[in-house]
């Protein structure tokens, strides 16, 4: 709205060379926040492709798992991918799909859990 408001001075207005030293202080400023806000948006899509990562880590894990090393293993990548996924911030634009995943993977993680406990 301030910039806006700002373009609307004309030049015969008394206060137009001040608004338009504002104004581009305003556009700078405006241009930064978006920046950072695609810089945050990029780092929250590469921590939610880690925690994905780490989930499909634990699934490959646990195909194969038989000893109890490797079933700690597993419960280990789950609990890194729910923690990695918890990071996001409740703000974020992937906070959203990341909560599902947490969820979903927080069942995996007890049927590990399981799995450890029935067999050792």
């Amino acid at each position: 709205m301030a910039i806006a408001y700002l373009k609307n001075i004309v030049e015969t207005d008394p206060k137009y060379s001040a608004a338009q030293e504002k104004l581009k202080e305003y556009e700078k400023n405006l241009a930064i926040t978006k920046t950072q806000q695609a810089v945050q948006i990029a780092k929250e899509s590469e921590i939610f492709n880690l925690g994905i990562e780490a989930a499909q880590s634990a699934i490959k894990m646990s195909e194969t798992a038989q000893t109890k090393q490797q079933w700690t293993e597993v419960i280990q990548q789950w609990e890194t991918s729910i923690m990695i996924l918890n990071s996001i911030p409740s703000l974020g634009s992937y906070y959203d799909q990341a909560q599902a995943k947490i969820q979903e993977y927080q069942e995996n993680l007890n049927y590990a859990y399981a799995q450890l406990n029935q067999k050792f």
